[in-house]
């Protein structure tokens, strides 16, 4: 049974979790959710019991309890529901649309005409890497020093 626990301390780990759960029978797996972006606990996480008998005992006993100074929030996990289907359509199902003759894509999706034909700055120019830029032995430096004009005025 998937179990549902609510109001976890950002500082708790899976495995305080899984030591939590494990007074009440074996646990087969924990996991805190986090955030993508910066990997911060959300304060909430699963605990999965094979043990229905053994996960109700454990919902009863911690629902409610005090765990690292907060109170528990524990629950049988409910199915997660399906997303639903975006409002606008996506780039690539306007573009399949498109291709399929349903409706012309919006203006705003072609490129403008003025950049359209214009070449890549740097197009067709030698690039100069950074090997290129400074002499690598003592000689050619002094060589490359004598090559350099040097205006005074």
């Amino acid at each position: 049974m998937r179990i549902f626990v609510g109001n976890v301390a950002f500082s708790t780990s899976e495995f305080d979790l899984e030591e939590l759960f494990g007074r009440y029978g074996r646990v087969s797996s924990t996991r805190i959710a986090t955030d993508r972006d910066t990997g911060r606990s959300q304060g909430f996480g699963f605990v999965d019991m094979p043990d229905t008998a053994e996960a109700q005992a454990a919902i009863e006993a911690l629902h409610g309890a005090s765990f690292a100074g907060r109170p528990l929030t524990v629950n049988e996990a409910r199915p997660r529901e399906a997303r639903q289907a975006p409002t606008q359509p996506t780039l690539r199902a306007a573009a399949h649309a498109h291709a399929e003759g349903a409706a012309p894509r919006p203006s705003c999706w072609a490129p403008a005409a003025r950049y359209a034909a214009r070449p890549r700055p740097g197009a067709g120019r030698a690039r100069r890497t950074p090997a290129a830029w400074a002499p690598a032995s003592g000689r050619e430096a002094q060589a490359s020093r004598r090559r350099a004009p040097h205006h005074t005025s």
